[in-house]
């Protein structure tokens, strides 16, 4: 891993996939004014025809009905052929640069120029290039004083949102490092050597390509199958392309051993914008995982943000974490309510145009509110079905060490406290941005961030 030069505290990251790209032309519909107009029209085009928008916009939508299928947006950016082309900006305040990406090629060039491998290139190289354009816009910098000695001792150390550190005697593991977000205060220079990386599904706040090429490219990479389709991108196929030779597609309830580590892939319900109905197509969701962890004598069940979908929930499935990995000591969530609401999660409205047009054309029938994810009352289920030892709250954000993240998190977990504790044997272990947690004499307990 280049030591030498790191991103800027002061970038954040904006990436777009070639898979994603032909829906990026309804950044900016207000999806609202389309409701009104749906409300009084009969169909997508008569609604969009009242709206007064850009010929690209009504086009897009034309295609889509031309095509004459199940969805309103053309069949091209329901199921992409490729991820090419790939944008990679980089916003420093009001300032915005970027790197587009055209093929295989291009994308291992970035990867270099970001990982450090352009040192070894030739200057007339074009990881070269990028890494001189990276460095002159003050994206890329020389590093400064690293945090590595924070993790000397085996645990499990909470970063960032759903970025997770698990220590041991020979191994370390990370979950979902995305950097290049504001309030980020580590970065891969700042953590000891990473021996493997799982990935739990493909939004942006868990899988970042630019965070991972950092890391050197024969690290062990575990993560879901996921389809090339207008709410997912092929990640395995980017890793690759990029030039990573360990990446594993994980199937569910299977286990993987790497060193003194065990990992077993669990499925992951929720997050999908199908509450009241299914799919209309098969493998058309985001497809993710949950993981089981077993590291220094303990088991954890990591749930990152799953919750319940059409036809599924992560209770439905709660007794299985102890039937796969005899018995489950710790259990990580957010805790945050997601409901559905037509811009969830990027703002395009891929949650709503991934409706059938009956569905879509109807705003009653739109699952408005409906929960996506656990919340705690849902963690209260499952936490009375599995009965870990301890829970603890995790991605809820981006904060500084030593602090409670956002979203509310205080307020869940005297929530979900009151629930649990009166009836059950889990107990919530308190802990913050940076602390770690460890098992010491058969007891656990949490060590506060000292910088």
């Amino acid at each position: 891993m280049n030591r030498e030069y790191r991103f800027n505290s002061d970038t954040e990251f904006i990436q777009h996939y070639g898979s994603l790209i032909p829906t990026n032309v309804l950044y900016g519909l207000d999806l609202g004014e389309l409701r009104n107009q749906l409300t009084s029209s009969s169909s997508i085009l008569g609604a969009i025809d009242k709206m007064a928008l850009d010929k690209s916009v009504q086009n897009f939508f034309v295609e889509g009905q031309r095509d004459n299928y199940e969805l309103v947006v053309p069949r091209r950016a329901a199921f992409p052929e490729s991820e090419y082309p790939c944008r990679f900006a980089f916003r420093q305040g009001d300032s915005v640069d970027a790197v587009n990406i055209v093929n295989k090629q291009d994308l291992v060039e970035l990867r270099k120029a970001v990982s450090g491998d352009w040192l070894d290139e030739e200057d007339s190289s074009q990881s070269n290039e990028i890494a001189r354009f990276l460095l002159g816009k003050k994206i890329l910098v020389r590093s400064q004083e690293n945090q590595r000695n924070h993790f000397k001792n085996e645990g499990v150390y909470r970063l960032q949102h759903a970025s997770l550190l698990f220590k041991s005697s020979d191994c370390v593991l990370l979950t979902d490092p995305v950097y290049g977000v504001r309030d980020s205060w580590l970065h891969p220079q700042d953590l000891p050597q990473v021996d493997v990386i799982l990935i739990s599904h493909s939004h942006n706040d868990h899988f970042s390509l630019l965070s991972l090429m950092q890391f050197p490219t024969d690290t062990t990479i575990v993560l879901p199958k996921s389809n090339t389709t207008m709410l997912s991108v092929n990640m395995a196929s980017l890793l690759r392309d990029a030039g990573f030779t360990n990446v594993i597609e994980a199937e569910c309830y299977k286990s993987i051993e790497l060193k003194d580590m065990k990992i077993t892939s669990m499925p992951f319900f929720g997050e999908q914008p199908w509450l009241d109905f299914e799919s209309p197509f098969e493998n058309f969701r985001n497809n993710a995982n949950t993981f089981i962890v077993d590291s220094n004598g303990f088991k954890t069940w990591i749930l990152i943000d799953s919750g319940q979908e059409y036809g599924h929930s992560m209770v439905d499935i709660a007794h299985l974490g102890n039937e796969y990995a005899s018995g489950i000591d710790l259990v990580m969530s957010n805790l945050g309510i997601f409901g559905w609401r037509p811009g969830a999660i990027d703002g395009s409205g891929r949650y709503l145009f991934c409706f059938p047009q009956d569905i879509l054309e109807d705003p009653n029938r739109w699952p408005d509110g409906k929960k996506m994810t656990f919340g705690p009352d849902g963690m209260q289920h499952f936490l009375d079905i599995v009965q870990p030892k301890h829970f603890l709250p995790y991605a809820h954000w981006w904060r500084e060490p030593g602090s409670v993240a956002k979203t509310g998190e205080s307020y869940y977990e005297t929530h979900i406290t009151n629930k649990i504790m009166p009836n059950g044997s889990t107990r919530i272990l308190n802990w913050n941005v940076g602390d770690s947690v460890h098992l010491k004499n058969g007891v656990f307990g949490v060590g506060e961030y000292r910088k």
